[in-house]
């Protein structure tokens, strides 16, 4: 459609410590420090803690002098206690899952 131009050479340029930065820390670092704190805390709480960002971003808001309504407040109860409810539900599975594969294999 011609609404978007590759960037000319000194437009990449203008910024090549930025994309440095995105390539290597946010692109290649980044993904290989996600896995790894993956595997120490599980995929299970891995899945809260990316979930809980925004809530986090949210909170940060306030601190600083965000004028909260009653609406947002209960929107974010609702989106935690789904977010813990979720994590638990799923380690209940996952434990109902270990005991079935332990009984069935003996």
């Amino acid at each position: 459609m011609g609404w978007l131009h590759f960037p000319s050479l000194n437009q990449i340029v203008a910024v090549h410590t930025a994309l440095i930065y995105m390539v290597t820390f946010a692109g290649v670092i980044a993904v290989f420090t996600w896995n790894l704190g993956n595997r120490i805390i599980t995929p299970i709480n891995g899945i809260l803690f990316m979930n809980l960002v925004p809530i986090t971003s949210f909170i940060i808001k306030i601190v600083n002098g965000y004028q909260v309504s009653l609406f947002e407040v209960a929107g974010c109860i609702i989106t935690i206690t789904a977010l813990v409810g979720n994590n638990l539900y799923n380690r209940y599975k996952a434990k109902q899952s270990d005991t079935t594969e332990l009984t069935s294999t003996h």
